[in-house]
């Protein structure tokens, strides 16, 4: 499986996630109750839209991202960490009204005890902004990602023209509760819990998937959708019915990041040959390595290849 010939576009919110793990040994003298960290190790790792960038890159395709950060700090560390990763950063837009998104996680041992997010939601104000830049770029992709963390940059306006600019898939992360905002994507790549938000409904059956995933198709024209769920695995939907994949057994899976995975695995091997059910396939095989690591990962092809031959999936 060759992907160095494919050229996909990201679209969508991006952010720094830091990771910073801690020890402790005694409790602070000012309050018995909290105790003293002591930092051991602290990272920081491409997140949102530009984690996705990061695994289709570490997967040997062509990737372009566009996306909006602050004029400060954070923002040059991102711009960094893109150029790091050999990221084209030309088609990021900077904003002195924009404040770079910074998740920051701290762990106490292995177990995290809290999260700082810095960050800001853009208002549609910058939609205009947005699609200027998209109408600067050639058309010539394979497939185009929405990688929507629900900060600003994808809303009803510039997720509406995406779909109608582009003669190519355009396959959408979704985290909005209205899925209506997505309708003519090629395909969309929920978990469960989104998409019992998005269509109010608990989902505790194969049969109850369906239905709402049929609806969901038909109203909104979309061609398939891949349903994330965890250790019961990946749920396929399309007009030919719904697959059910099994998830490979993970001892303490970690979840951060896995969708940006599954996204960039998903939609590099639909891009190649247009078969919904070999790609899911795949996208199941990333997820589970995926969700093996640590904080904020990528996936590479060797990853991919090693896991495929150790559980005999031809890919």
């Amino acid at each position: 499986m060759n992907f160095s010939k494919l050229k996909i576009l990201v679209i969508g919110d991006v952010m720094i996630d830091s990771f910073i793990y801690t020890e402790s040994y005694r409790m602070s003298p000012e309050d018995s109750s909290v105790p003293v960290l002591t930092p051991n190790q602290k990272f920081f790792t491409l997140g949102g839209a530009a984690n996705v960038a990061a695994n289709l890159k570490n997967l040997g395709a062509n990737v372009d991202l566009v996306s909006i950060i602050g004029s400060d700090i954070f923002g040059q560390s991102f711009l960094n960490m893109l150029k790091v990763k050999g990221i084209s950063t030309k088609k990021i837009l900077e904003s002195n009204l924009v404040k770079t998104t910074l998740k920051e996680r701290v762990f106490l041992n292995t177990k995290q005890i809290y999260r700082l997010d810095y960050e800001q939601n853009l208002n549609d104000s910058f939609s205009k902004l947005i699609i200027k830049q998209i109408k600067k770029i050639s058309k010539d992709y394979d497939s185009v990602i929405l990688s929507d963390y629900n900060k600003g940059v994808l809303n009803k306006d510039t997720i509406s023209f995406i779909i109608k600019y582009f003669d190519c898939p355009v396959i959408v992360d979704p985290k909005k509760n209205d899925f209506s905002i997505y309708q003519n994507a090629t395909a969309l790549t929920p978990n469960l819990t989104e998409l019992e938000k998005a269509t109010s409904s608990s989902l505790r059956s194969n049969k109850s998937i369906e239905k709402v995933c049929n609806s969901l198709l038909h109203d909104f024209n979309l061609k398939f959708i891949v349903l994330t769920r965890g250790e019961k695995g990946i749920s396929l939907i399309s007009k030919d019915g719904i697959k059910h994949i099994k998830a490979f057994p993970i001892e303490k899976p970690d979840v951060t990041g896995a969708g940006d995975s599954v996204i960039s695995t998903l939609t590099l091997t639909y891009a190649l040959d247009r078969d919904e059910v070999f790609a899911t396939k795949i996208a199941n095989l990333a997820g589970s390595i995926s969700v093996s690591k640590t904080g904020t990962s990528t996936v590479s092809i060797n990853e991919l290849q090693e896991k495929a031959k150790r559980n005999k999936v031809k890919i």
